[in-house]
């Protein structure tokens, strides 16, 4: 039986969900690594990518095409040239209309290794949407970091980041190893630095060192809303990794409260609609119900368009029983974010719910 990657990481959401992270690192690198290998070498897993004004430029795509399938293939990827515009926020997007400086657009619904292994997680830089790319083997480096793969033999920026680094080590297990580089980097750092370095010390069980750090970076940015607002969201993560969920709840509502305090003009909806989708799985951790559906319902009438909010919903309609409106809810999620981090589950949720809706009209 060859097992497909979304498969695999439906076993590894499962086995989060009831064993905790530091069991399912282990079946990662002890079990899933070979596995992942072995898929390797029976198919080759395609990368999205789209070509931003390749014809202006012209950019010769067979060749680009070619040489950058043949440095994917090596390590058990292909890539897929797409030219929709459609989910643009779901797929890499290589911008080529200066020849000289080729850029790199992240598709953070989609390419999230780091996330998942703990959604406390950042596998960017905080607000890093772009890379300049002046190579093939930049590009291929970048988009297999992308799918949780770290290269040492290519001309990577990745390589000359110490933050993308410690996240191979954490890909890797090599925790020691990921909080000797984010603490040589902390000193000057970005939340996602920070957020990395304190869920690796909570790892490691320096659970008092986690929440010093986070507590210590509060203070440092304070005066700014969006960043103080991911700290919190942090904090509040950390508190529910160590089972107190009504501190969870308080931090998480800290986080809501300093973001209403940005300006209008650099106010991002749907990093409110996030705040209030973390809130509410915070909240089911309490089992009030009602309350979290009140998150997810607060968080998509601030962003419409947020999916990740629809996905939640979703499974809490499946959870409570109202069928139709988890079978909707999964359908507006793939609408939106049809490569999208849950997409594989909800499309088997959607496939299971028309199951059991074909049965109860038989």
């Amino acid at each position: 039986m060859t097992l497909l990657k979304g498969e695999i990481w439906d076993i590894l959401g499962y086995l989060q969900g009831q064993l905790g992270i530091k069991v399912i690192l282990g079946v990662y690198v002890l079990f899933l690594l070979p596995i992942l290998s072995l898929k390797a070498q029976n198919q080759l897993v395609p990368i999205e990518l789209m070509v931003w004004n390749s014809a202006s430029a012209s950019l010769q795509l067979d060749e680009f095409a070619q040489n950058l399938d043949d440095l994917l293939n090596d390590y058990g990827y292909t890539l897929n040239l797409t030219f929709e515009l459609t989910g643009l926020n779901d797929k890499w997007v290589l911008d080529v209309t200066i020849p000289t400086d080729w850029r790199l657009y992240i598709p953070h619904e989609r390419a999230a290794p780091l996330q998942r292994l703990s959604p406390v997680l950042y596998s960017w830089h905080d607000a890093q949407d772009t890379f300049a790319v002046a190579s093939y083997e930049a590009i291929a480096a970048i988009l297999l970091y992308g799918e949780g793969v770290c290269v040492e033999d290519m001309n990577s920026p990745l390589l000359r980041d110490a933050f993308f680094q410690a996240n191979c080590a954490l890909l890797a297990g090599e925790f020691d190893d990921a909080i000797r580089l984010l603490e040589a980097q902390n000193s000057s750092s970005d939340v996602a630095t920070a957020a990395n370095l304190a869920w690796s010390y909570w790892q490691q069980g320096q659970t008092d060192q986690a929440f010093s750090l986070i507590q210590t970076m509060q203070a440092r940015f304070s005066s700014q809303p969006y960043e103080l607002s991911i700290l919190l969201a942090t904090q509040a993560q950390l508190y529910a990794l160590t089972f107190d969920y009504d501190a969870a709840v308080m931090a998480i509502d800290e986080a809501i409260s300093a973001y209403h305090q940005l300006p209008y003009v650099a106010y991002n909806p749907s990093h409110m609609a996030e705040l209030y989708t973390l809130r509410g799985q915070m909240v089911l951790l309490l089992y009030e119900w009602d309350a979290v559906l009140s998150n997810y319902n607060a968080a998509l009438s601030i962003a419409p368009a947020y999916a990740p909010a629809y996905f939640h919903r979703g499974v809490l309609f499946y959870t409570m029983g109202p069928r139709e409106k988890a079978l909707e809810d999964f359908l507006r999620y793939l609408s939106l974010s049809p490569s999208g981090f849950w997409a594989q589950q909800a499309m088997d949720y959607t496939q299971r719910i028309e199951a059991e809706l074909q049965a109860l009209d038989e």
